[in-house]
């Protein structure tokens, strides 16, 4: 028997999502209203089989939204969707289709960020009553009136063996694209994108120079430690692996957010991340590590606009000057263009961004407003096939062999286990009982 449940959040990546998912989860309990969690790696088919939800909060839903469809709905209701758009930077040049809603994806509530993504929405015909200008949730955590939910300088220090005496450099890497197959490459040439042989020899040709920049600067400056954090979708090369095993004073650390580490650096670097964000956002030094001067952003069509207008760093002289900055973005005319975009984009509200979502999603609870989609049952065979899929990735999981599994390698540690929920949980719920962060139904 299928269990009812007000509200479902599906998260893709735990370092990215999973605080902001807990903290609406805390606020909207309070209101009494029932809420869960997901996966949508490991638990899409488990919760279509198993849940009936009234709103299902999503990831992303750029062209269809058949995949969120495969729900019962609750009687007398049918499934309301809203999409946090966890990728709103992607607005300039041919990559805009790709993050911009499409088809039946422009009928459910969006999430915006900023100025920036409202005006691409409303340019999709998107109504107002369907967009949520917030501000990014990923940010909540830099703003000074929730310090004390991140891990101290000291803390980081001690669970992964730093020395918090030291200057700390953050390398924010995104460097999935330095291990595409040659059958994704011909694929991407099929679909028109003639350059991307030359930007992925480029790119792999730019991650070359950055690790032996990181090698050298950690060998010869006893008094830095070299973090290089991955994205959680990059695939971890064996040259970068051998090279922080081999080199003291280099570390390759994937756990926790990102924000935990930038608002503990001196510096931070970037290639394409969209880590540069959150560095301008704690007014930290960040640069753009690039092959040349002349190079435009990292990804083609314009993408990651700020990046490109980020203090330029290209040779190892001036990674090692960059690395010793002590400059403040908001004090110094070299940060002046980045930050004067990133205000195009990120608004700064006087209260998180979670807070103001979470009454947002009240509002769509209580009114009953949205538009509301109709089951689209899947065939029953493929209905089994994906749920053996699901129950064999699971396995895999358990067993610890999912790693060795290319296909799923980047999903291996987006599994939400039940251990690390509770404790995050009830860390958020007694940050959150220090101040009175809502007035919902149940306080």
């Amino acid at each position: 028997m299928k269990q009812d449940v007000d509200i479902l959040i599906f998260l893709e990546h735990l370092n990215r999502e999973l605080d902001t998912a807990l903290l609406l989860k805390i606020l909207l309990s309070h209101r009494g209203y029932s809420v869960r969690l997901a996966s949508v790696f490991y638990d899409l088919w488990e919760s279509v089989a198993t849940l009936r939800p009234r709103l299902l909060i999503v990831p992303w839903a750029y062209s269809e939204v058949r995949k969120y469809c495969r729900f019962e709905p609750q009687p007398g209701e049918g499934l309301r969707i809203l999409n946090l758009h966890h990728e709103q930077i992607g607005l300039e040049g041919d990559r805009a289709n790709r993050m911009v809603p499409l088809g039946d994806a422009e009928k459910v509530f969006h999430l915006a960020w900023g100025e920036r993504f409202e005006q691409v929405l409303r340019s999709r015909g998107i109504p107002e009553a369907l967009i949520f200008r917030t501000g990014s949730p990923r940010l909540d955590f830099l703003r000074k009136e929730m310090k004390n939910f991140n891990p101290t300088r000291n803390d980081l220090a001690e669970w992964y063996s730093l020395d918090p005496g030291k200057r700390w450099l953050i390398i924010a890497g995104n460097f999935s694209i330095v291990s595409a197959s040659e059958r994704t490459i011909r694929d991407k040439v099929k679909k028109g994108f003639k350059d991307y042989p030359e930007f992925v020899e480029k790119a792999r040709r730019l991650y070359e120079k950055v690790i032996h920049w990181m090698v050298r600067l950690a060998s010869e400056n006893k008094d830095i430690e070299v973090i290089y954090r991955p994205h959680p979708a990059e695939r971890l090369t064996r040259s970068l692996c051998e090279r922080v095993k081999n080199t003291p004073g280099f570390s390759l650390i994937w756990e926790r957010p990102v924000g935990d580490w930038i608002v503990n650096a001196d510096s931070v670097f970037v290639w394409s991340s969209t880590s540069a964000v959150d560095a301008l956002a704690c007014d930290k030094p960040v640069f753009s590590l690039r092959l040349d001067k002349e190079a435009k952003t990292a990804l083609p069509g314009g993408y990651l606009p700020i990046i490109d207008d980020l203090p330029i760093v290209a040779s190892y002289e001036e990674f090692v000057h960059a690395a010793y900055s002590n400059e403040k973005p908001s004090l110094h005319r070299a940060w002046e263009k980045a930050l004067s975009r990133y205000r195009e984009f990120y608004d700064t509200p006087d209260e998180p961004a979670f807070q103001k979502l979470e009454r947002k999603i009240a509002e769509i609870m209580d009114s009953g407003i949205g538009n509301r989609f109709d089951r689209m049952p899947v065939p029953a065979a493929l209905e089994i096939f994906y749920r053996l899929q699901q129950a064999g990735k699971r396995k895999l999981h358990d067993t610890g062999l999912i790693r060795h599994f290319r296909r799923y390698e980047k999903e291996a540690g987006e599994r939400l286990l039940p251990n690390l929920i509770a404790v995050r949980e009830g860390f958020l719920r007694e940050k959150l009982s220090e101040k009175p962060w809502s007035t919902g139904k149940g306080e």
